[in-house]
């Protein structure tokens, strides 16, 4: 064996092994079936199941021409299509696994006092709900406060046989995704850098509680008294993030993802919340809010 091929397999033979351990880290280590539906005469249907092989639980109705996509295959092309940029990988399930995500992590940066984690994440639909998906991820270590934006579903992926194929399409979407991520940093330093101010937390506080910028000069004895009671509790959020993060916008942005991240959500379902859930929506709104508002240069504090 020259050196070339042994190198190829030696790279071929680690891959397998992180899959491996991915898999089983993450308890993701199982597959997936496609079976026929028929109607309760017995009639055949055009509809199939999505079932786990693992514990038979049903995960979706999908229809024929629906491809599967197992978690190793996902994992396997994730894994070698971020060696250039990661070493390290994670993952989980959501809604029993009828959404599967894994994740190459990047190397850490700092913002203002604050340690960030920052992840590439494709995250796979079980349940037919929706194409691969690959997006970034970050975490504030202090707080916990995790923020993801998805990008665009790349239907091709599902549909392509070729193993490599596939994983020139992950490393594609990568490195597109690696381009975003970066100005997103730049965006929140210049939120760190820039001093929080009435006009923008109302807006964003608007957006957060559903309900026009123009309310906060009514009599707060219009609002219902759940809707003053979440008020209360935000703003005292509020007071301990800016306090945590400082008296700028990064520190409003942080108590929006505090709260879609810890107080809406019930136990454990903290990352289903801010990945597909409402505080999805919620966080992203709340940062394209600031960074709409953020000058085009920003004099540092």
């Amino acid at each position: 064996m020259n050196k070339e091929v042994q190198e190829i397999s030696e790279e071929k033979s680690a891959i397998f092994f992180k899959t491996f351990d991915l898999l089983n880290d993450t308890k993701t280590n199982w597959s997936v079936n496609k079976k026929p539906l028929t109607c309760a005469d017995g009639y055949p249907t055009e509809s199939f199941g999505i079932y786990r092989n693992d514990n038979n639980l049903w995960l979706g109705t999908v229809g024929k021409q629906y491809e599967l996509m197992q978690n190793a295959t996902l994992a396997q092309n994730i894994i070698e299509a971020s060696l250039d940029v990661s070493e390290k990988f994670r993952g989980g399930e959501l809604f029993g696994g009828k959404k599967v995500y894994y994740q190459a992590q990047l190397e850490d940066t700092q913002i203002a006092n604050d340690k960030i984690k920052r992840y590439v994440t494709g995250l796979n639909s079980h349940d037919g709900s929706s194409s691969i998906g690959f997006g970034f991820t970050n975490q504030v270590v202090v707080c916990q406060n995790t923020f993801h934006i998805a990008m665009k579903d790349v239907n091709r992926f599902r549909h392509t046989s070729s193993a490599q194929q596939r994983v020139e399409l992950a490393r594609q979407e990568i490195n597109r995704i690696l381009k975003i991520e970066s100005g997103l940093m730049d965006n929140y330093k210049r939120m760190a850098d820039t001093k929080i101010n009435s006009v923008i937390t109302k807006r964003v506080i608007a957006d957060l509680f559903n309900f026009n910028e123009d309310d906060f000069e009514k009599d707060t004895k219009e609002f219902s008294t759940k809707k003053i009671n979440e008020l209360s509790k935000f703003n005292e959020i509020l007071e301990s993030e800016l306090k945590s993060h400082g008296s700028t916008l990064w520190g409003l942005f942080n108590a929006v993802t505090w709260k879609t991240n810890h107080q809406d959500v019930k136990q454990n379902k903290s990352l289903e919340n801010v990945m597909v859930g409402s505080g999805y929506k919620k966080n992203l709104n709340a940062y394209n809010i600031i960074v709409d508002s953020l000058p085009t240069l920003v004099a540092t504090i």
